[in-house]
Protein backbone atom coordinates (compact mmCIF):
# COMPACT_ATOMS: atom_id res chain seq x y z
CA UNK A 1 0.00 0.00 0.00
CA UNK A 2 1.06 3.78 -0.82
CA UNK A 3 2.14 6.02 1.38
CA UNK A 4 -0.48 8.16 0.48
CA UNK A 5 -3.37 5.66 0.99
CA UNK A 6 -1.50 4.77 4.72
CA UNK A 7 -2.39 8.19 5.89
CA UNK A 8 -6.08 8.01 4.45
CA UNK A 9 -6.85 4.35 4.54
CA UNK A 10 -10.85 3.35 4.25
CA UNK A 11 -10.24 1.40 7.75
CA UNK A 12 -8.19 1.98 10.48
CA UNK A 13 -7.40 -1.34 11.94
CA UNK A 14 -4.48 -3.57 12.69
CA UNK A 15 -3.04 -4.53 9.68
CA UNK A 16 -2.70 -0.58 8.49
CA UNK A 17 -1.12 0.46 12.19
CA UNK A 18 1.28 -2.44 11.65
CA UNK A 19 2.01 -0.87 8.16
CA UNK A 20 2.24 1.99 9.24
CA UNK A 21 4.98 1.97 11.72
CA UNK A 22 7.46 0.02 9.32
CA UNK A 23 6.19 2.97 6.40
CA UNK A 24 9.26 4.81 4.79
CA UNK A 25 8.33 8.04 3.67
CA UNK A 26 9.10 9.13 -0.16
CA UNK A 27 11.79 10.95 -1.26
CA UNK A 28 9.53 14.18 -1.37
CA UNK A 29 7.98 13.25 1.82
CA UNK A 30 11.05 12.78 3.38
CA UNK A 31 13.14 16.25 2.13
CA UNK A 32 10.23 17.97 3.38
CA UNK A 33 10.11 16.41 6.65
CA UNK A 34 13.83 16.98 6.84
CA UNK A 35 13.72 20.34 5.80
CA UNK A 36 10.83 21.34 7.83
CA UNK A 37 12.60 19.73 10.81
CA UNK A 38 16.22 22.14 10.24
CA UNK A 39 14.44 25.14 9.49
CA UNK A 40 11.87 24.47 12.19
CA UNK A 41 8.91 26.02 9.41
CA UNK A 42 5.49 26.82 11.15
CA UNK A 43 2.55 27.80 8.84
CA UNK A 44 1.89 30.64 11.06
CA UNK A 45 -1.49 31.09 9.06
CA UNK A 46 -3.18 27.87 9.57
CA UNK A 47 -2.80 24.92 12.45
CA UNK A 48 -4.75 22.20 13.29
CA UNK A 49 -5.01 21.30 17.16
CA UNK A 50 -6.38 17.66 18.45
CA UNK A 51 -7.92 17.57 21.53
CA UNK A 52 -8.44 13.95 22.96
CA UNK A 53 -10.40 13.14 25.46
CA UNK A 54 -10.78 10.06 28.05
CA UNK A 55 -12.38 8.63 30.70
CA UNK A 56 -9.36 8.27 33.22
CA UNK A 57 -10.41 10.19 35.76
CA UNK A 58 -7.51 11.77 36.49
CA UNK A 59 -6.05 8.72 37.95
CA UNK A 60 -2.45 7.91 37.85
CA UNK A 61 -2.40 4.69 35.94
CA UNK A 62 -0.45 3.29 33.04
CA UNK A 63 -3.54 4.40 31.00
CA UNK A 64 -3.05 7.89 30.77
CA UNK A 65 0.65 7.29 30.52
CA UNK A 66 -0.12 4.66 27.46
CA UNK A 67 -1.80 6.62 25.74
CA UNK A 68 -0.18 10.42 26.24
CA UNK A 69 2.68 8.37 24.64
CA UNK A 70 0.86 6.69 21.79
CA UNK A 71 -0.59 9.61 20.51
CA UNK A 72 2.95 11.45 20.59
CA UNK A 73 4.62 8.61 19.16
CA UNK A 74 1.48 8.74 16.19
CA UNK A 75 2.51 12.42 15.33
CA UNK A 76 6.12 11.28 14.78
CA UNK A 77 4.95 8.81 12.40
CA UNK A 78 2.87 10.47 10.38
CA UNK A 79 4.74 13.85 10.35
CA UNK A 80 7.95 11.86 9.35
CA UNK A 81 5.40 9.77 6.42
CA UNK A 82 4.09 12.68 5.50
CA UNK A 83 6.84 15.66 5.59
CA UNK A 84 4.42 18.03 7.34
CA UNK A 85 4.10 19.31 10.76
CA UNK A 86 2.28 17.43 13.20
CA UNK A 87 -0.84 18.92 14.95
CA UNK A 88 -0.36 20.24 18.33
CA UNK A 89 -2.28 17.91 20.10
CA UNK A 90 -3.45 17.83 24.30
CA UNK A 91 -5.10 15.21 26.42
CA UNK A 92 -7.87 15.25 28.55
CA UNK A 93 -9.56 13.30 31.72
CA UNK A 94 -12.90 13.30 32.78
CA UNK A 95 -14.63 10.91 34.96
CA UNK A 96 -14.58 7.52 34.43
CA UNK A 97 -17.71 6.16 32.62
CA UNK A 98 -19.25 8.91 33.09
CA UNK A 99 -20.33 9.63 29.92
CA UNK A 100 -23.27 12.16 30.78
CA UNK A 101 -19.47 14.51 31.81
CA UNK A 102 -17.65 13.03 28.39
CA UNK A 103 -21.15 14.93 26.95
CA UNK A 104 -21.23 17.67 28.42
CA UNK A 105 -17.84 18.39 28.08
CA UNK A 106 -17.39 17.88 24.33
CA UNK A 107 -20.74 20.02 23.88
CA UNK A 108 -19.15 22.71 25.96
CA UNK A 109 -15.53 23.01 24.28
CA UNK A 110 -16.88 22.83 20.73
CA UNK A 111 -20.49 24.51 20.56
CA UNK A 112 -18.74 27.56 23.13
CA UNK A 113 -15.24 28.40 21.05
CA UNK A 114 -12.84 31.00 20.15
CA UNK A 115 -11.72 29.27 17.23
CA UNK A 116 -13.52 26.43 15.34
CA UNK A 117 -11.78 26.00 12.29
CA UNK A 118 -8.36 24.55 13.49
CA UNK A 119 -10.18 22.35 15.94
CA UNK A 120 -10.37 18.50 16.39
CA UNK A 121 -11.90 16.99 19.50
CA UNK A 122 -11.94 13.18 19.81
CA UNK A 123 -14.31 12.04 22.94
CA UNK A 124 -13.72 8.33 24.28
CA UNK A 125 -15.85 7.22 26.84
CA UNK A 126 -17.63 4.18 26.17
CA UNK A 127 -19.48 2.37 29.41
CA UNK A 128 -20.27 0.25 26.92
CA UNK A 129 -23.99 0.03 28.53
CA UNK A 130 -26.02 -0.81 25.88
CA UNK A 131 -24.18 -3.52 24.43
CA UNK A 132 -22.36 -5.00 27.72
CA UNK A 133 -22.24 -8.50 27.07
CA UNK A 134 -23.25 -9.27 24.32
CA UNK A 135 -20.32 -8.79 21.72
CA UNK A 136 -17.55 -11.16 21.30
CA UNK A 137 -13.64 -10.34 21.02
CA UNK A 138 -14.04 -6.62 23.30
CA UNK A 139 -16.22 -5.26 20.63
CA UNK A 140 -17.69 -2.04 21.75
CA UNK A 141 -19.76 0.75 20.61
CA UNK A 142 -19.34 2.71 16.79
CA UNK A 143 -17.08 5.61 16.61
CA UNK A 144 -18.79 8.64 14.86
CA UNK A 145 -17.66 12.18 13.44
CA UNK A 146 -19.23 15.03 12.39
CA UNK A 147 -18.19 18.97 11.63
CA UNK A 148 -20.13 21.93 13.18
CA UNK A 149 -21.21 25.02 11.40
CA UNK A 150 -18.19 26.99 13.10
CA UNK A 151 -15.92 24.27 11.50
CA UNK A 152 -14.84 22.37 14.50
CA UNK A 153 -14.75 18.71 13.79
CA UNK A 154 -15.96 16.47 16.82
CA UNK A 155 -15.57 12.64 16.67
CA UNK A 156 -16.52 10.31 20.10
CA UNK A 157 -17.19 6.58 20.66
CA UNK A 158 -20.97 5.94 21.23
CA UNK A 159 -24.59 7.54 19.87
CA UNK A 160 -25.12 9.04 23.44
CA UNK A 161 -21.95 11.46 23.60
CA UNK A 162 -23.75 13.47 20.64
CA UNK A 163 -27.16 13.72 23.20
CA UNK A 164 -25.93 17.69 23.30
CA UNK A 165 -26.19 17.78 19.56
CA UNK A 166 -29.68 16.56 18.87
CA UNK A 167 -30.72 20.13 18.86
CA UNK A 168 -28.55 20.40 15.57
CA UNK A 169 -29.69 17.17 14.34
CA UNK A 170 -33.33 17.35 14.80
CA UNK A 171 -33.03 20.72 13.06
CA UNK A 172 -30.64 19.52 10.00
CA UNK A 173 -27.35 21.44 10.37
CA UNK A 174 -25.54 18.97 11.64
CA UNK A 175 -24.76 15.15 10.29
CA UNK A 176 -23.06 12.55 12.37
CA UNK A 177 -21.38 10.25 10.29
CA UNK A 178 -19.71 6.23 11.18
CA UNK A 179 -16.12 6.46 11.37
CA UNK A 180 -14.66 3.04 9.70
CA UNK A 181 -11.95 2.29 12.67
CA UNK A 182 -11.30 -1.25 14.51
CA UNK A 183 -13.82 -0.87 17.23
CA UNK A 184 -12.73 -5.01 18.38
CA UNK A 185 -10.10 -7.24 18.60
CA UNK A 186 -8.28 -5.19 21.60
CA UNK A 187 -9.52 -4.47 25.61
CA UNK A 188 -7.53 -1.09 25.29
CA UNK A 189 -9.24 0.50 21.99
CA UNK A 190 -8.71 4.11 23.51
CA UNK A 191 -5.33 3.33 23.22
CA UNK A 192 -4.25 0.60 20.25
CA UNK A 193 -6.85 2.31 18.00
CA UNK A 194 -8.55 5.50 18.60
CA UNK A 195 -5.65 7.12 19.05
CA UNK A 196 -4.48 6.75 15.35
CA UNK A 197 -8.10 7.77 14.14
CA UNK A 198 -8.06 11.53 15.74
CA UNK A 199 -4.29 11.99 14.72
CA UNK A 200 -4.92 10.54 11.26
CA UNK A 201 -7.70 13.52 11.17
CA UNK A 202 -5.86 15.95 12.54
CA UNK A 203 -2.31 15.56 10.00
CA UNK A 204 -4.93 14.83 7.16
CA UNK A 205 -6.38 18.13 8.00
CA UNK A 206 -3.14 19.91 8.75
CA UNK A 207 -1.25 19.79 5.53
CA UNK A 208 -4.49 19.41 3.68
CA UNK A 209 -6.42 22.73 4.88
CA UNK A 210 -7.96 24.06 1.76
CA UNK A 211 -11.45 24.44 1.88
CA UNK A 212 -11.92 24.13 6.06
CA UNK A 213 -13.78 27.05 6.96
CA UNK A 214 -16.74 27.91 9.17
CA UNK A 215 -20.35 28.43 7.83
CA UNK A 216 -20.38 25.70 5.52
CA UNK A 217 -23.52 24.40 4.28
CA UNK A 218 -24.53 20.77 5.42
CA UNK A 219 -23.45 19.52 2.26
CA UNK A 220 -20.14 21.77 2.04
CA UNK A 221 -19.51 19.48 5.58
CA UNK A 222 -20.19 16.44 4.35
CA UNK A 223 -18.21 16.97 0.56
CA UNK A 224 -15.13 18.01 2.91
CA UNK A 225 -15.25 15.26 4.88
CA UNK A 226 -15.64 12.74 2.51
CA UNK A 227 -11.47 13.58 1.74
CA UNK A 228 -11.06 11.60 4.81
CA UNK A 229 -11.53 8.51 3.62
CA UNK A 230 -12.14 6.44 6.81
CA UNK A 231 -15.38 8.61 7.09
CA UNK A 232 -18.12 6.97 5.96
CA UNK A 233 -20.88 9.76 4.81
CA UNK A 234 -23.64 7.28 3.55
CA UNK A 235 -23.69 6.09 7.35
CA UNK A 236 -25.88 8.55 9.40
CA UNK A 237 -26.39 8.27 13.43
CA UNK A 238 -29.93 9.15 13.49
CA UNK A 239 -31.25 11.06 16.60
CA UNK A 240 -33.63 8.21 17.63
CA UNK A 241 -30.63 6.39 18.80
CA UNK A 242 -29.55 9.09 20.75
CA UNK A 243 -30.28 9.85 24.13
CA UNK A 244 -33.26 12.96 24.82
CA UNK A 245 -32.25 14.52 27.80
CA UNK A 246 -35.43 16.61 27.62
CA UNK A 247 -37.75 13.40 28.50
CA UNK A 248 -35.25 12.71 31.22
CA UNK A 249 -33.87 15.66 32.48
CA UNK A 250 -30.66 14.70 35.06
CA UNK A 251 -27.58 16.26 36.35
CA UNK A 252 -24.64 16.55 33.59
CA UNK A 253 -21.74 17.76 35.49
CA UNK A 254 -20.60 17.98 38.65
CA UNK A 255 -17.54 20.54 38.71
CA UNK A 256 -14.50 20.81 40.90
CA UNK A 257 -16.28 22.73 43.73
CA UNK A 258 -19.44 20.48 43.55
CA UNK A 259 -21.75 22.84 42.02
CA UNK A 260 -24.25 20.55 39.88
CA UNK A 261 -24.68 21.35 35.96
CA UNK A 262 -28.07 19.79 35.36
CA UNK A 263 -29.98 19.15 31.63
CA UNK A 264 -32.57 22.02 32.40
CA UNK A 265 -31.93 25.05 30.14
CA UNK A 266 -33.32 28.23 30.71
CA UNK A 267 -36.26 27.38 27.93
CA UNK A 268 -37.45 24.82 29.92
CA UNK A 269 -37.58 27.13 32.89
CA UNK A 270 -39.64 29.42 30.75
CA UNK A 271 -41.86 26.70 30.58
CA UNK A 272 -42.71 25.54 33.70
CA UNK A 273 -43.01 29.07 34.18
CA UNK A 274 -40.55 28.83 37.59
CA UNK A 275 -40.33 32.84 39.00
CA UNK A 276 -37.06 33.78 40.28
CA UNK A 277 -36.79 34.66 43.52
CA UNK A 278 -39.22 32.25 44.73
CA UNK A 279 -38.65 28.74 46.88
CA UNK A 280 -39.36 25.80 44.04
CA UNK A 281 -39.66 21.85 45.25
CA UNK A 282 -36.62 20.09 43.24
CA UNK A 283 -36.12 16.51 43.11
CA UNK A 284 -32.54 15.23 43.35
CA UNK A 285 -32.15 11.68 42.46
CA UNK A 286 -35.35 10.26 44.81
CA UNK A 287 -34.91 13.32 47.65
CA UNK A 288 -36.47 16.53 47.32
CA UNK A 289 -35.11 19.85 48.40
CA UNK A 290 -36.07 23.56 48.16
CA UNK A 291 -34.15 26.12 45.98
CA UNK A 292 -34.88 29.31 44.97
CA UNK A 293 -34.02 30.62 41.25
CA UNK A 294 -32.01 33.61 40.93
CA UNK A 295 -31.01 35.65 38.40
CA UNK A 296 -26.99 35.04 38.92
CA UNK A 297 -25.59 32.90 41.73
CA UNK A 298 -23.70 35.40 43.68
CA UNK A 299 -27.19 37.56 44.38
CA UNK A 300 -27.29 38.67 47.65
CA UNK A 301 -29.45 36.14 50.16
CA UNK A 302 -28.63 33.21 48.08
CA UNK A 303 -25.70 32.32 50.90
CA UNK A 304 -26.62 28.80 52.78
CA UNK A 305 -29.69 28.50 50.17
CA UNK A 306 -29.56 25.89 47.66
CA UNK A 307 -29.59 28.57 44.44
CA UNK A 308 -30.57 27.45 41.11
CA UNK A 309 -28.95 30.64 37.83
CA UNK A 310 -28.26 30.12 34.84
CA UNK A 311 -24.70 29.17 34.63
CA UNK A 312 -21.45 29.84 32.62
CA UNK A 313 -22.34 26.69 30.14
CA UNK A 314 -24.23 26.37 27.19
CA UNK A 315 -24.88 29.94 26.38
CA UNK A 316 -24.10 28.84 22.15
CA UNK A 317 -24.60 30.61 19.43
CA UNK A 318 -26.15 27.86 17.36
CA UNK A 319 -28.65 27.08 19.71
CA UNK A 320 -31.86 28.80 20.85
CA UNK A 321 -32.60 26.94 24.64
CA UNK A 322 -29.96 29.39 26.77
CA UNK A 323 -27.80 28.65 29.00
CA UNK A 324 -27.75 25.09 31.82
CA UNK A 325 -29.34 25.13 34.55
CA UNK A 326 -26.96 25.20 37.87
CA UNK A 327 -27.25 24.06 41.10
CA UNK A 328 -25.24 25.37 43.78
CA UNK A 329 -24.72 26.53 47.30
CA UNK A 330 -22.13 29.69 48.01
CA UNK A 331 -18.96 28.54 49.45
CA UNK A 332 -19.85 24.58 49.72
CA UNK A 333 -19.78 21.71 47.70
CA UNK A 334 -23.72 20.53 47.06
CA UNK A 335 -22.71 17.56 45.98
CA UNK A 336 -20.58 16.82 49.32
CA UNK A 337 -23.53 18.20 51.32
CA UNK A 338 -25.76 15.89 48.35
CA UNK A 339 -23.82 12.61 48.87
CA UNK A 340 -23.61 12.29 45.80
CA UNK A 341 -20.58 9.48 44.95
CA UNK A 342 -18.67 9.08 41.67
CA UNK A 343 -21.03 5.75 40.84
CA UNK A 344 -24.46 7.99 41.24
CA UNK A 345 -22.98 10.17 38.75
CA UNK A 346 -21.96 7.53 36.40
CA UNK A 347 -25.57 5.68 36.69
CA UNK A 348 -27.41 8.63 36.25
CA UNK A 349 -28.86 11.23 39.08
CA UNK A 350 -32.33 12.44 38.02
CA UNK A 351 -33.78 16.10 38.80
CA UNK A 352 -37.31 16.74 38.17
CA UNK A 353 -39.14 20.07 39.22
CA UNK A 354 -41.97 19.92 41.19
CA UNK A 355 -43.19 23.06 41.22
CA UNK A 356 -43.47 25.98 43.63
CA UNK A 357 -42.91 25.28 47.28
CA UNK A 358 -44.89 26.47 50.03
CA UNK A 359 -43.94 29.86 51.76
CA UNK A 360 -43.09 28.01 55.12
CA UNK A 361 -40.69 25.74 53.99
CA UNK A 362 -37.03 26.12 54.02
CA UNK A 363 -35.27 25.96 51.50
CA UNK A 364 -32.10 24.39 53.01
CA UNK A 365 -31.02 21.79 51.80
CA UNK A 366 -31.11 17.93 53.78
CA UNK A 367 -27.44 17.34 55.03
CA UNK A 368 -26.02 14.45 53.84
CA UNK A 369 -28.88 13.14 51.90
CA UNK A 370 -27.54 10.24 49.70
CA UNK A 371 -28.57 9.86 46.47
CA UNK A 372 -30.11 6.41 45.47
Amino acid sequence: MSVQKLLNPEFIGYDVIQELQKAKPNWKSRLDYLFNSFARIFRPDFSVTVHYISDNAGYPDTAKIEIKKRLADINSILGFLSGHNAPKTYYHDIPSQDWRAGAFDLAQITRDTVRGVGNVVFLNCAPRRKERGVKKDNEGEGVYIGMLRNGTIISAVSEDSFCLFRDLIEEGDLEIYRANVQIKGSQFRSRDFFPWLSQMIGNNLQYNPEGWKADLSVKQRRDYLKRLNFVKTDQLLSPEHITDFKQNPCVLRADCHGNLKISLREADMKERDIPFNTPVEIKIGDKTHIAVLKQGMFDPGNKENLGMAFGSSGNWEDCKQGKFVELAILGKSLRDELGISDHDLKEGVDIDIIGVANSDVSNKPTQKAAIS
